[in-house]
């Protein structure tokens, strides 16, 4: 998803994408701590959406009916970009999907921002605003924040039920805070990643300016428990390859880097994946 529509400081992010792609080539295929090689249960790359230059209330829209039909049973959609914006309609998809089975859908956010205003520089649909689209329906756990403004500070407070936060000075020289996101986290979860969320010397071209990051984002436990499928287990009983037996969904995506959209298929499987639906077809 090379989406680019309301950077506000530094431009660039729709490269992400094909950067990412092109840096998988150089990557090695076994896990050391799987001891496995995941790519085996089937991986197709769509094709990148282009969305309208209509405003970003259309484009959203246009996002979350490409993504429904991508996001079919059985596959593990992961989504690169972009800017952060377009992490809402996949989160608001699949929270719809689930409230129709009288499930609540759980959002991991790692990132530096709050991204909870309401609207800001003119749209709601800002790449600051995208968890404030999605807290109606979702509870929220954010894990690293450091950059937030007043009105945010009030929104955590006030919805705190709702709303979990570590902010990055809770996670310095301790891992206790990975408890407290786990018994936040529900059963269905969606992980949502920013790159600022990273140290700074280990990603430098990002998007807005914010204090030292977190150094406590690793490959955490948390990130470790809600990976293996939709149904969440505690990282005890987590299995990479009872997940793979049985393929089943996980509602997950990056976001803040984000563009084409690999899913899971079976291997061996005769059908190719449903191709990526343009913007002028009759899906978007």
């Amino acid at each position: 998803m090379p989406y680019e529509a309301t950077v506000s400081y530094l431009g660039g992010t729709k490269r992400g994408p094909q950067a990412i792609l092109d840096a998988s080539r150089a990557v090695e295929l076994y896990d050391i701590e799987l001891d496995d090689e995941p790519y085996d249960v089937g991986v197709a790359t769509l094709p990148e959406l282009q969305l309208t230059g209509a405003g970003p209330a259309q484009a959203m829209r246009e996002l979350r009916k490409a993504y429904a039909k991508a996001a079919a049973p059985g596959r593990f959609v992961i989504m690169l970009g972009g800017e952060h914006s377009i992490s809402s309609p996949p989160i608001l998809e699949h929270a719809a999907r689930l409230t129709k089975q009288r499930r609540r859908l759980s959002v991991l956010q790692l990132d530096a921002h709050g991204d909870l205003r309401e609207e800001w520089e003119g749209t709601p649909w800002s790449h600051a605003c995208v968890m404030r689209r999605v807290i109606d329906d979702v509870d929220l756990v954010q894990v690293g924040i450091r950059a937030i403004s007043v009105e945010e500070r009030a929104l955590m407070k006030q919805r705190a039920k709702s709303i979990t936060t570590v902010f990055a000075h809770e996670m310095e020289d301790t891992e206790a805070w990975q408890a407290r996101v786990l018994r936040a986290l529900g059963k269905d979860v969606y992980i949502t990643i920013d790159v600022d969320s990273s140290i700074r010397r280990w990603c430098r071209a990002r998007g807005r300016p914010s204090r030292a990051a977190a150094r406590g984002i690793r490959r955490c436990g948390c990130c470790a428990a809600c990976s293996p499928s939709a149904t969440w287990s505690r990282p005890t009983s987590w299995s990479w390859r009872r997940w793979r037996a049985t393929r089943r969904p996980i509602f997950s995506s990056p976001a803040s880097s984000t563009s084409s959209s690999p899913t899971t298929s079976t291997p061996g499987a005769a059908e190719a994946a449903e191709p990526w639906p343009s913007p002028s077809s009759p899906g978007c």
